[in-house]
């Protein structure tokens, strides 16, 4: 999505998530949802680099800009580092293996996931949200000023979500584009369903506890799957969405904080 960043102001006197550097025991129906700060110095971006694959030490060091490569290895550093503090491992040791839908996942000696995970960044803030065995998909957008959410609305958004940005007051028009493109990001993610022309007819909420929505045509299906939706909004600066296959989990978000022994 195309966008231009202005002024647009950030939420003030917001509640930030619980700022923890370990993690929690990962039950089968939770879903935890990590925010982090890629800006933040602490970060130990030496001990992070050893810590990357063969492939992603390659793709490191094909990116020019200091900031992008710097980025590159926070972010799939910091994902080991959680992937392996659930699973009781080493980050270089975990093994990551691209999906059906092309979403790396987590798998064991008979190629079942271990672990679910979807991960989403925007302009210096990222998250990371993992389950035990639920599909899962999450995006993140930096509030900031969208001159072409009229346009992008007609072709992807619902009815009633253009009806909601249409209504929407001149300041706060970004605001509402940027959360309802959230959904319909983070539900392509969790479906696995390309981003298509009739995608956008789909509301996830409305599936929830009566049965699935086919992705596509908008149409009810078989009541085989539900997907539950969560807001997410980790500091004044974002706005998020998450996406889960099921009903009834138990949502724990946290901030992963640097730990202050961690380079070594």
């Amino acid at each position: 999505m195309s966008t231009a960043r202005s002024g647009v102001a950030a939420r003030t006197s917001f509640p930030r998530w619980p700022a923890w550097s370990t993690v929690p025991a990962l039950h089968p129906r939770d879903v935890h949802v990590w925010f982090v700060n890629l800006d933040d110095p602490g970060w130990p971006e030496a001990r992070f680099a050893r810590s990357l694959s063969p492939l992603e030490r390659r793709r490191a060091a094909r990116t020019a800009r200091r900031r992008d490569r710097r980025d590159l290895i926070i972010r799939r550093g910091l994902l080991r580092l959680l992937l392996a503090s659930y699973l009781a491992s080493r980050p270089e040791t975990v093994g990551l293996s691209t999906g059906a839908s092309g979403r790396p996942e987590v798998v064991d000696a008979a190629g079942e996931p271990r672990l679910r995970f979807n991960c989403s960044r925007s302009e210096g803030g990222a998250v990371i949200a993992l389950t035990a065995a639920r599909r899962v998909g999450v995006d993140l957008e930096a509030l900031r000023d969208v001159p072409e959410a009229h346009r992008i609305a007609e072709r992807w958004f619902t009815p009633r979500e253009q009806r909601a940005l249409a209504a929407a007051p001149t300041d706060r028009r970004s605001e509402v584009f940027l959360r309802s493109w959230t959904r319909l990001e983070a539900a392509v993610k969790a479906t696995g369903e390309g981003l298509t022309e009739g995608l956008g007819q789909w509301d996830p909420r409305s599936s929830i506890g009566a049965g699935s929505v086919d992705p596509r045509s908008g149409r009810a299906a078989a009541p085989s799957v539900t997907w539950s939706t969560w807001t997410l909004e980790p500091d004044a600066r974002y706005v998020g969405t998450l996406v889960v296959e099921g009903a009834g989990q138990r949502l724990v978000c946290r901030e992963l904080v640097a730990d202050p022994v961690a380079e070594r």
